[in-house]
């Protein structure tokens, strides 16, 4: 299962409408061009519509190959969970409001304990509009924590994210990282001055790119044959295994 947007009907909605809109256009635009008979107008318009549907349906797809290219390549500014150096990743996409997300948490944590240094996991940022202020607010805060008391720090606040998830008001986050250590006052003005939100929108960004559209949703990259699979949704352990196993053929 994965969490979308309330906003994904709306989108598609208005996609539609664009697509119509830019048809239409390109109609208007070949009826002035002496040079292209109806038949050839009625093979492009039918080949967009039909590259929209196909683009529409690829998106809806629980497992699909996709370009490694459009992932963005792992860098220190990463979250990574197990052997850096790992063949393959799991990247992770993720909200912490999510419910879905907080039934995934562990089962991603299980794929790299179990997979002997061959898997890793890297946690990205992907708080759904539905659940903002708070999602961002809180993504936001555990990179505050990242950097004021570091990596295992950051995994242990998104665990108690997640297990709070019903409460992440702006004084729950501050009480939160104040309990594992984290200096008030530095928590509350890097949480107010949203400090490290342009890499959460950076995440966004690059999520949407590789087609996330709920949460979580989760790339499997093979770095040495640069193979991609996204797998949407918190699928069980069975379904990761079987997309890691087809990954190394």
């Amino acid at each position: 299962m994965a969490e979308t947007n309330k906003g994904l009907i709306a989108a598609i909605l208005f996609a539609t409408l664009a697509v119509t809109g830019s048809l239409v256009f390109l109609g208007i635009q070949i009826s002035n061009s002496s040079s292209l008979s109806e038949t050839t107008l009625a093979a492009k318009i039918n080949e967009g519509i039909q590259q929209f549907v196909q683009d529409q349906q690829d998106a809806q797809k629980p497992v699909l190959e996709i370009d490694s290219k459009l992932v963005a390549p792992i860098n220190k500014n990463d979250h990574i969970y197990g052997d850096k150096d790992a063949p393959i990743s799991l990247i992770e996409y993720s909200d912490f409001l999510c419910p879905y997300c907080y039934q995934f948490h562990d089962t991603a944590k299980q794929i790299v304990d179990d997979s002997n240094g061959q898997v890793n996991w890297i946690f990205r940022h992907f708080p759904l509009g539905s659940h903002d202020p708070e999602a961002t607010m809180s993504a936001i805060a555990s990179e505050c924590i990242a950097e004021e008391l570091g990596e295992e720090p950051f995994w242990t606040y998104s665990k108690t994210l997640f297990d709070n998830r019903a409460n992440l008001s702006h004084e729950n986050l501050i009480a939160l990282g104040t309990n594992m250590g984290a200096n008030e006052a530095t928590l509350t003005k890097c949480i107010d001055n949203e400090d490290h939100n342009d890499k959460v929108q950076a995440n966004i960004k690059n999520g949407i790119e590789v087609g996330v559209s709920g949460t979580p949703g989760n790339i499997l990259i093979n770095h040495e044959n640069n193979k991609a699979i996204r797998v949407s949704g918190a699928q069980p352990i069975e379904a990761f295994n079987e997309v890691i196993s087809s990954l190394k053929e």
